[in-house]
């Protein structure tokens, strides 16, 4: 009976091992030199959108203590399941669009950063004042993110999404002192 059922427990095990390996996406860290390429957006298109395109972006912390060590992790990540693009979206200005929503979401995690530094905590405010300046990065960025998209018209205004996509390759750069992945504060 054993000898029976182990082909089929077998081809079962591979069978989920191969499905689950078509569904596991990778986030995609921002780094300088790294673009985004159409082949990045890997999810499921909105067919009934308005948009061409959508990436998900995301800025994220964790904070660990240890003794009287507290560590602040930071990413600024592009999430390829979360992000679709249409079959017809694969124009060079959409794309440009797309890293600019990036770029502004670096901008945001290094002046998360930024305000971590500049602030006093203490060993018992720590964790709320965090999720108050994150929450206040979160709401700028979004403020932003719909400003820069009505301002570029979401990509079809080129002229303005050339302005966007160079200024937010310069203010970027600006906090160069603000690209880390972590933070400790010794209390």
């Amino acid at each position: 009976m054993f000898m029976k059922t182990l082909p089929f427990l077998i081809f079962l095990f591979l069978s989920y091992a191969s499905v689950s390996q078509n569904i596991i996406c990778d986030s995609i860290p921002w780094t300088k030199n790294g673009k985004l390429k159409w082949s990045d957006f890997k999810g499921k298109p909105d067919t009934s959108s308005e948009y061409g395109a959508v990436s998900y972006i995301t800025i994220s912390y964790k904070l660990s203590r240890r003794n009287d060590t507290v560590n602040i992790y930071v990413k600024c990540f592009f999430s390829p399941c979360s992000s679709w693009r249409k079959p017809s979206s694969n124009d060079d200005i959409g794309l440009i669009h797309e890293q600019t929503h990036f770029n502004i979401a670096q901008f945001f995690k290094r002046l998360f950063i930024k305000r971590i530094l500049e602030t006093e905590f203490s060993k018992t405010n720590i964790v709320k004042v965090l999720k108050t300046i994150y929450e206040a990065i979160v709401k700028e960025k979004d403020i932003l993110d719909k400003k820069y998209d009505t301002e570029t018209d979401y990509s079809r205004n080129k002229k303005m999404q050339y302005r966007w996509a160079k200024k937010y390759d310069r203010l970027v750069d600006g906090l160069n002192n603000y690209d880390k992945a972590e933070v400790h504060f010794i209390f």
